[in-house]
Parts: structure tokens; C-alpha cells; sequence
């Protein structure tokens, strides 16, 4: 129990969030029974167990995206042969993810291309992970996440590239019909 509110509690810090302020979900045979230990480990109030909750991890499973990732160090400004750079190695990382989800049957088609740049203040060592686009899109997008994260810029410091990554996304199956208890 305390390995699984620990986890959470990582992640939620990490992304500056509040876990008593939300709902634990919980799925899979024995999420039921661990559930309401961890949201107590967690200081949660809330637990929300689906009717279904022992098959659903199977059938995400089953309805999931195709995904393959791919990420590269790139230790460049960002400036234009920064932004070539990753440019370029985006789109080889692209091509490679994208012929992994194509082999597991996924037309080529359906696959979307998610780019992101990995960008950090010169002299730091938290890079941000943001969509790829112009300079000033990722410039703008940096000190946005930046100052909400952690509530100043270092507007002297020079940005860096340090690495860029892709995922490749071949769609699931899609259903209308929302999963009750009273389906077979």
C-alpha cells in the first residue's frame, strides 16, 4: 500500500498537483481491496470503483492505442541551427516509431506523429517537455509551463535543446456504448 501511494505521490509532485483534491480510481482483481488503504495512505476522500473494475485493465488492454516511442539527446541553443538539428533527428525518430506501430498492423494511415522537444534553461537541469513548432512557439510555450511550474523565469538564461522525442499513435478500436455493469 505505501509503495502504491508513494508512486502517486511522485508523480503528482512532480506535475504540481494536489492528490487530495481527487478521485482514486481503481482497477484490476484486487484493486477493490488495496483502494481504499491507499487513498487513506494519500489523504484522499474519494475512491471510485468501477462495476467492472476487474476486467477493465484487460479490456484498456484491448482497446488501447498502438503506441511506439522514440527520444534522442540533442544538447543544442535554441536558436535555427538548434531548431534544424532537432528538426532533423525528429524526423528519423519519427520514421522508426512510425514503422514499429505499422509492423504490429496498423495502417500507415492511422498513425499520428506526436513531436516534442525537451527544453531546459542553459546551466539547469529540468528540461520541459513541449510540442515542437517555431521558435517563439517554443519559447512562448516554455515560459508559460516554466513560470507554473515554478512561479519565476531566468529570462538572462540562454534556452537549450536537450533532447527531442516522438510517439507514433496507431488509434484503437473507438465505441459509442460507455462500459456498465450490465454488459455481457
Amino acid at each position: 500500500v505505501q509503495n502504491m501511494a508513494n508512486a502517486i505521490k511522485r508523480i503528482s509532485v512532480a506535475r504540481g498537483s494536489d492528490e487530495t483534491k481527487y478521485t482514486l480510481q481503481c482497477f484490476g482483481g484486487a484493486g477493490g481491496q488495496h483502494a481504499c488503504l491507499v487513498a487513506d495512505a494519500l489523504g484522499m476522500s474519494r475512491v471510485f470503483v468501477h462495476p467492472l473494475a476487474g476486467v477493465l485493465s484487460a479490456y484498456g488492454m484491448g482497446l488501447a492505442d498502438q503506441i511506439a516511442m522514440r527520444e534522442a539527446s540533442l544538447e543544442r541553443p535554441l536558436d535555427a541551427d538548434g531548431l534544424a538539428a532537432a528538426q532533423t533527428r525528429l524526423a528519423q525518430l519519427g520514421d522508426a516509431a512510425r514503422n514499429e506501430v505499422a509492423s504490429q498492423g496498423v495502417p500507415a494511415a492511422a498513425i499520428e506523429i506526436r513531436r516534442n522537444v525537451h527544453v531546459r534553461y542553459a546551466g539547469t537541469d529540468t528540461a520541459l517537455v513541449l510540442p515542437f513548432g517555431d521558435i517563439a512557439a517554443i519559447r512562448s510555450a516554455f515560459e508559460a509551463s516554466y513560470r507554473q511550474r515554478f512561479a519565476f523565469l531566468m529570462s538572462q538564461r540562454g534556452l537549450v535543446i536537450e533532447a527531442v522525442s516522438v510517439e507514433a499513435v496507431g488509434a484503437g478500436e473507438r465505441f459509442d456504448a460507455a462500459v456498465t455493469g450490465d454488459e455481457p
